[in-house]
């Protein structure tokens, strides 16, 4: 849904916020997929989170990197999958909290980073 919402608000110029929606279709989904891998709530997840003193948005991921390594998914894979994340992520610090220019250049390659994600997160079931 939220990716969606990324490519109508592209198509219309308005590109901060596209930026913002491409990152939290990946997050939710990442959330969503590590609820299901690890057998857990999100309420425990969101303790868990608050316990490790780590922003939720960091343990998340490396809990997930976790999760792939436990299913032998290659180095390469996963490694990939962190830096595509975590430049994501720079992506939507910057639209969210920087007074900076976002062009059409950078929620473009937003959307692709978050339709990339979305392809492995949807073959890791």
């Amino acid at each position: 849904m939220n990716l969606d919402g990324a490519e109508l608000l592209f198509k219309s110029s308005l590109h901060p916020p596209v930026i913002h929606c491409a990152y939290y279709a990946v997050h939710q989904k990442m959330t969503s997929q590590l609820l299901i891998l690890n057998n857990i709530s999100l309420e425990q997840l969101n303790n868990a989170s608050i316990k490790s003193d780590k922003s939720s948005h960091i343990y998340l991921l490396e809990e997930f990197i976790l999760s792939l390594q436990r299913q032998n998914v290659e180095r390469n894979d996963w490694q990939d999958f962190q830096r595509t994340f975590k430049d994501l992520k720079t992506l939507r610090v910057k639209s969210d909290y920087h007074d900076e220019m976002i062009d059409s250049d950078l929620s473009s390659r937003a959307i692709q980073k978050s339709k990339y994600l979305l392809v492995i997160l949807k073959s890791k079931r």
